[in-house]
């Protein structure tokens, strides 16, 4: 993932990828899907990876991506304010 393109535009890249792979016949665990993104999260994001971390193990991939959602609308708020 980039800083010059937003969060969700590349989580919503990543959902059709996975939906080919799925088309594919071919299963990845959602645990290791989480990990990937969290992973993935560009620098500007530390805070709230490093919080996704703690509870990537408790969260699922539509869990995670809600709250990307949510975070990237608040980053978006504040930079306007």
């Amino acid at each position: 993932m980039v800083n010059s393109r937003t969060i969700m535009i590349q989580v919503q890249e990543f959902q059709l990828t996975l939906h080919d792979i799925h088309g594919e016949g071919m299963v990845l665990n959602e645990s290791f899907l989480v990990a990937i993104i969290i992973d993935k999260l560009p620098p500007f994001w530390k805070n709230f990876k490093n919080y996704l971390k703690l509870k990537q193990n408790k969260i699922g991939i539509e869990d995670l991506i809600l709250g990307l959602r949510l975070e990237d609308d608040n980053k978006l708020f504040k930079m306007r304010v």
